[in-house]
């Protein structure tokens, strides 16, 4: 269930890992067979480095993926981490000069977004980054504008399905014409299946 308002966590209180099990608990429903000994000595194909990698997650969770996504083609389908990355890229990236720069960015990011996710945060866009109220004023002073990127971590995450993706990833943006580069963002997303590029997402959760 979404909330109207982003979490924001102290580190020192809650780990990577156990934001991602939340979320497993929260959003994902995982079916876990349960594992009982066996006098079968039958031969076992050979484990490859991917299922190896998966053995060593904590039960419920698998690694996050090592590689970046190509960027999600315009009018195209893409895949859940295009999506996420494209997604986050639009909603943290402002225009000074827009009278509600975090809402008017959402509103770009429309498609990319969940209905129930825009309409569950409508009003709070502007929670989600540790921006001031007088970094919003000097940006609107000087035009500025706020370019972000995102990149998704190989962080462990709740099994992928047909309808879920589970990512963490992180956030810099990058203030013009100033060169100010702003603190980067710990978030924490889960993207469902539908809208116009496959994927839409449905939370945001950031830790500063």
């Amino acid at each position: 269930m979404n909330t109207s308002q982003p979490l924001r966590t102290p580190p020192a209180l809650m780990t990577r890992r156990r934001i991602a099990a939340a979320i497993l608990a929260g959003g994902a429903v995982v079916a876990l067979a349960s594992c009982s000994a066996s006098e079968d000595t039958s031969t076992s194909p050979p484990t490859s480095s991917a299922s190896s990698a998966a053995s060593s997650s904590p039960p419920g969770m698998q690694p996050g993926p090592t590689d970046q996504p190509r960027p999600c083609p315009t009018g195209q389908l893409c895949t859940a981490d295009q999506v996420i990355v494209a997604a986050l890229e639009e909603v943290f990236s402002y225009r000074g000069t827009d009278s509600d720069p975090a809402a008017a960015a959402a509103d770009r990011a429309a498609d990319l977004l969940t209905p129930s996710y825009r309409a569950a945060a409508a009003g709070s866009w502007s929670m989600l980054a540790p921006i001031t109220g007088s970094q919003w004023a000097q940006w609107k002073a000087i035009g500025a504008t706020v370019e972000a990127s995102a990149r998704v971590l190989s962080d462990e995450h709740p099994p992928d399905t047909a309808a879920t993706a589970a990512r963490v990833a992180t956030v810099t943006q990058t203030v013009t014409p100033t060169g100010e580069q702003l603190a980067p963002m710990t978030v924490w997303v889960v993207a469902r299946a539908g809208g116009p590029t496959g994927w839409q997402l449905d939370t945001i959760t950031t830790q500063q």
